[in-house]
């Protein structure tokens, strides 16, 4: 199987099950939004980014070094790298969970939060940190449709336990960060690790050999941390400037500017774990097919942005209860961070490929500095607006840098002045589907409907995409 059909079969199946979870979670945004306030969102907002940070740096780039090391057959034996992985991870773990205990104390003093949520950080810590890794080492086996199964199972209890505390039991963050956890949390029971034997067997690999293996992903490091200050960090600006109300306000449309992230998730995984297959093969036959898939990639972001930029907007204003939709304007600007967010991993699984990870540091310090620069200079003066605008310029800034130098380190063939001709239809689309095109919500979107119709089959015919092949990839 080709590597357009590879990453097309695991993109479909991945992509489908993460739009049906999140359906649910639009299904429940009208229920849970009319009975909790925005205070409870905002809460479990700066929970949720906690844990994600501590999460990002426990994890230590072990996910990279996964991929890259376990498919590296010529230097290691698989079973000795998952060994060191897994072993390596349930470490850091423990000392995170600790630290997390030690930390939130002066977290929630500072942001007058309950005390009791630290069980909920600690747990959700471990929760998040093996989620990660059970799901690398599903790819790993490309055991996508389990994959797939498991994400669906998740979104059904995620959504039934949020609804049921919130409407029988707690009308405030509890309900939340109880569905926090059982996200990362349930997909455990389907997917499952590697067994107790994996964690008491030592690996066997030298000590060179270790450290090679941690050097893959060393970079995660920072460019991780980096991530989340460019993702996440807003938050905790608005609550020191505009209180919990405001930062639930703006999660919750944040939540349906997102929605592009379903195919970064499904899309960019996938696309890493199988550049690095196909190079493995064949370096030079590689370059030529990696560049025409990652035209394709590049026009499906292009595609849904276009769509969340349209519909996000209409789609808060008919789910989420009227004092929710302050924010809305936030929705076109986040989808579009979310897109640059998906071009700089296209570009960054060449630096994977290439096991040069490392220079990936300066575009990401450099997009973090850049964020939080931003955000204190905007959030007092603009709040929401600002946020949005900084996660903008940061993650633009950084995906531009990484494309340019990624192409320069390997000469994958991307086709660029069709890649910005496409772009600038895009572009010119968004601006006259942005505002509604008519006061009732679900006409708005129907209205638009055509025009999106319109620009995707464009993008599939451009591309050259091959619909019929890729549905045989997928079946």
């Amino acid at each position: 199987m080709s590597l357009a059909n590879r990453v097309a079969a695991g993109t479909s199946l991945l992509t489908m099950s993460n739009v049906v979870a999140r359906m649910l979670s639009l299904v429940t945004m009208p229920i849970l939004t009319s009975l909790l306030a925005p205070s409870a969102y905002g809460v479990a907002a700066i929970v949720v980014t906690l844990v994600a940070l501590i999460s990002c740096i426990t994890i230590a780039g072990m996910d990279v070094s996964y991929v890259r090391s376990y498919q590296n057959a010529s230097e290691y034996e698989p079973v000795r790298v998952e060994r060191y992985v897994w072993r390596f991870v349930s470490g850091t773990t423990c000392i995170a969970s600790l630290l997390a205990w030690v930390v939130w104390p002066q977290v929630s003093l500072y942001l007058e939060l309950p005390n009791y949520l630290v069980y909920f950080v600690v747990l959700g810590v471990a929760a998040n940190v093996i989620y990660t890794m059970v799901i690398v080492r599903a790819r790993l086996s490309q055991r996508y449709s389990l994959v797939s199964i498991a994400t669906l199972i998740s979104a059904v209890s995620t959504a039934a336990v949020s609804i049921a505390i919130a409407f029988f039991w707690r009308q405030d963050e509890f309900a939340l960060v109880v569905a926090m956890l059982v996200t990362w949390m349930v997909p455990l029971l389907v997917l499952r690790g590697p067994g107790g034997r994996t964690l008491q067997t030592p690996s066997g690999l030298s000590r060179d050999q270790r450290l090679a293996i941690l050097s893959v992903g060393s970079a995660t490091l920072l460019t991780a941390p980096a991530y989340w200050v460019m993702s996440s960090f807003d938050r905790w600006f608005l609550a020191t400037y505009a209180g919990m109300e405001s930062v639930g306000v703006y999660s919750v449309c944040y939540t349906v500017a997102i929605m592009g992230m379903l195919l970064n998730n499904a899309v960019l995984p996938v696309w890493t774990t199988e550049a690095v297959r196909e190079v493995e093969k064949n370096d030079d036959a590689g370059q030529v097919e990696l560049g025409r898939v990652a035209d394709q990639i590049l026009a499906v972001l292009l595609v849904v942005w276009l769509a969340v930029a349209a519909a996000g907007g209409d789609i808060v204003r008919l789910l989420a209860a009227p004092e929710y939709h302050a924010a809305v304007g936030i929705v076109p600007i986040i989808s579009l961070a979310v897109m640059f967010h998906g071009v700089s991993h296209v570009a960054m699984s060449i630096f994977t490929v290439t096991n040069n990870v490392r220079l990936t540091i300066p575009w990401w310090l450099a997009g973090a500095a850049l964020c939080v620069g931003l955000n204190a200079l905007l959030i007092p003066e603009f709040g929401a607006l600002g946020a949005a605008t900084a996660q903008l310029v940061s993650f633009g800034t950084m995906a531009i840098g990484l494309v340019i130098h990624a192409t320069r380190l390997y000469p994958f063939r991307l086709k660029v002045f069709r890649l910005f001709g496409f772009a600038a239809l895009v572009g010119l689309s968004a601006l006259g589907l942005n505002a509604p095109w008519s006061e009732v919500a679900w006409q708005s979107l129907l209205f638009k409907l055509p025009v999106g119709l319109g620009v995707a089959w464009l993008a599939a015919w451009w591309f050259g995409f091959d619909l019929r092949r890729i549905f045989q990839a997928t079946a």
